[in-house]
């Protein structure tokens, strides 16, 4: 049975490290009533995936569970074990050497407009399992950029849609791919996923009256790893 999304735990490991899953949120403990202890999660098997920064996923047993005892004979096949302590389990993660394929990009937008933009973008996102469109809104303030925010972290998509508006600036919707087409596929190879910005400009000429304009850059993709520089639309 696939738990919830809610059941997940969500953490970070640092390169060439080993942690300890621990529970999430943490449980009291009957020693320390007001106090709060997490404790390491104790399972016969698991769902897990990652993710890294170069945009590498590991995804493998994401939605198929990962006994995490073997059979023992001697118990008639059953997966147990005797032991005086209770044994731990360690997922190996391995980085995938040498340049890869990728099919999208981490998807940034940069205000070059005087003013506040608030962005919705739309995107194509795959979970591992199947493709749906996500979306985001966010604050971009004057003169910053920064990677769209996804639902694990920041957006990576093959194509997207994106509209802006602020005070006196209205950016009508665009679509776009991330991903030039050659020879009929979308695709490129490289040791870390790329970026794709799209750049919101005032209109040449205007005087920051009420706009409506379509006047939003592409901007060629690169290499640059997700950054701040946007904000959810009810922070201060």
């Amino acid at each position: 049975m696939q738990p919830a999304n809610s059941d997940y735990i969500k953490y970070e490991v640092s390169p060439k490290s080993t942690s300890l899953s621990l529970t999430d949120p943490p449980i009291a403990t009957p020693s320390a009533v007001n106090s709060i202890t997490p404790e390491p999660v104790e399972a016969s098997g698991i769902l897990i995936w990652a993710k890294s920064e170069s945009g590498d996923k590991w995804e493998q047993n994401r939605y198929t569970f990962l006994p995490i005892v073997e059979p023992n004979v001697s118990l008639g096949g059953d997966r147990a074990y005797h032991a005086q302590e209770i044994a731990t389990y360690v997922f190996n993660i391995d980085p995938s050497p040498g340049p890869r394929a990728f099919a999208d990009r981490v998807i940034r937008v940069r205000n070059d407009t005087p003013e506040l933009l608030t962005v919705r973008v739309r995107f194509l996102s795959d979970d591992g399992k199947s493709t749906q469109w996500s979306q985001s809104e966010f604050h971009v303030d004057p003169g910053n950029a920064g990677s769209v925010p996804g639902n694990d972290g920041w957006a990576r998509s093959s194509q997207a849609i994106i509209s802006a508006q602020s005070a006196n600036l209205r950016f009508a919707e665009k679509r776009f791919w991330t991903v030039a087409e050659v020879s009929g596929r979308r695709a490129y190879s490289a040791d870390r996923i790329g970026t794709f910005e799209f750049a919101f400009k005032s209109p040449v000429g205007s005087a920051l009256q009420p706009h409506d304009s379509s006047d939003g850059g592409i901007r060629p993709p690169d290499d640059s790893s997700p950054a701040g520089g946007v904000r959810p639309p009810d922070e201060p």
